[in-house]
């Protein structure tokens, strides 16, 4: 990694939480709501597209132990019966034969090739687990984000019927002033109108509530339908900051990036390793009778073969041969070490934008409180003024629509802060608890 990259703190971490150099924590110790928890724990277990990621790597595994398998040697049990025909004195005879034996097979791996070959897989195995680790925490994410919309679209709908029933209330009144000759019938046309528009923004609402709550159901592996529960914001807590470096290490997308490249350095090697000479040994031994009850008492014959040979390399002169192979594989050991440095840099941003983000969220909603309570104070002030008859009802909209937005706004702010936090918390490489974690890895892999 290049020098200078990785500094003592983060650029934006002066507003947020003091920076440790040793803490350990998980997602779930942000999260203090038990519904939330309890959502993700049904994701976590019931989610198909994850099971079917579990299951890869523990086929991978099994498969993976191919190769550690050629570095022993193989023992044949063989068995051969055989009947033969000759002329004798021009008589048929008949001859019959039977054996049994052993035979090994061993190629010494003396250059340490299979040795390669095997870290090469160990490497790509840890790198799948890293990136099953990386796709449990994305749906921790996920099914964060679609709870938080759920709650957010609920209180955007409560806050809509409220402003229905608000200007019902002043369509009321528009009535009742235009019959006491204080407004004009446009009061009460214009009234009406705005009812009607927020019983179209009520049903959009409805909707969209329905395909979040469809789509949390599908990530908890159900079929799509109504969950029956109130979603509540939830109180997620601000991570505490680690340095740079314990960020990375605890990332599953930089170790599975990283075991890709110690991969194909193993496999490079193997490959070079390959072009030295193989040292093989071979051994077998037999018993043979003219009948089958006799394999019992008959003499072993035995023999024990070394060989070595070693590769003219020609099909190289045509660029196809071992050596251009591990040539090849040398280059794409620079790529992946360029995809490495890149997923770092990746990294490195993700946390950078969470914090930044952090900030400015924490900003934007106090400014928005403060908004809310003043356009309140300013509507009410509206409210008796139009009943006097001293401002009218457009005005009156228009301050109304400004402390709703602000309301509306301060909703949306307070479900981005609470995602930022995962969002934050995760980019910093707080995963599942360590008991949880190795348990799901001993069931699994």
């Amino acid at each position: 990694m290049p020098a200078g990259w990785l500094a003592d703190s983060w650029q934006h971490a002066r507003d947020v939480t003091p920076v440790a150099r040793q803490v350990e924590t998980t997602i779930f110790s942000q999260i203090q709501s038990a519904q939330l928890q309890d959502l993700i724990d049904q994701a976590l277990n019931n989610n198909f597209a994850l099971e079917g990621n579990r299951l890869d790597v523990l086929a991978f595994a099994l498969a993976s132990k191919q190769v550690d398998g050629q570095r022993l040697p193989d023992i044949q049990l063989q068995g051969q019966a055989d009947r033969e025909k000759a002329l004798y004195e021009e008589e048929p005879l008949y001859t019959k034969g039977y054996a049994l034996g052993l035979v090994l097979e061993w190629e010494l791996d003396l250059w340490g090739r299979l040795h390669q070959q095997s870290l090469a897989q160990r490497a790509e195995l840890d790198a799948m687990r890293a990136d099953y680790q990386a796709a449990r925490q994305s749906l921790i994410a996920l099914v964060t984000r679609t709870y938080l919309d759920m709650w957010q679209l609920s209180a955007l709908l409560e806050l809509q019927r409220q402003r229905l029933a608000i200007y019902t209330e002043l369509q009321q009144i528009a009535e009742e002033q235009y019959k006491s000759g204080l407004s004009n019938l446009q009061d009460w046309s214009l009234a009406a109108l705005q009812v009607q528009e927020t019983q179209v923004r009520v049903t959009a609402l409805e909707e969209q509530f329905q395909a979040s709550e469809m789509q949390l159901a599908v990530l908890l592996g159900k079929t799509p339908g109504p969950l029956n529960f109130s979603a509540t914001l939830p109180d997620i807590r601000s991570p505490v900051l680690s340095v740079p470096a314990m960020v990375l290490v605890r990332r599953p997308d930089v170790q599975a990036a990283f075991q890709r490249l110690m991969g194909k350095e193993y496999e490079k090697t193997a490959q070079y390793r390959a072009l030295l000479p193989t040292i093989s040994l071979s051994a077998n031994t037999a018993r043979k009778a003219d009948r089958l009850g006799g394999l019992g008492g008959a003499e072993t014959v035995w023999a024990l073969v070394g060989g070595i040979s070693q590769s003219l390399l020609l099909a190289d002169l045509a660029d196809a041969g071992p050596l251009s192979l591990a040539r090849a594989t040398s280059i794409q050991e620079q790529a992946e070490k360029q995809r490495y440095l890149q997923v770092v840099l990746d990294a490195m941003l993700e946390v950078e934008n969470a914090l930044l983000r952090e900030h400015s969220l924490a900003t934007q909603g106090q400014q928005l409180q403060q908004a809310v309570k003043l356009a309140d104070e300013l509507y009410q002030d509206y409210r008796a003024r139009y009943q006097s008859g001293l401002v009218n009802l457009l005005d009156l909209l228009t301050i109304q629509e400004q402390s709703l937005a602000a309301r509306e706004a301060l909703l949306e702010n307070q479900a981005q802060h609470m995602h930022n936090r995962v969002l934050l918390g995760l980019a910093m490489g707080l995963g599942e608890p360590d008991s949880v974690a190795k348990a799901k890895e001993n069931t699994a892999l």
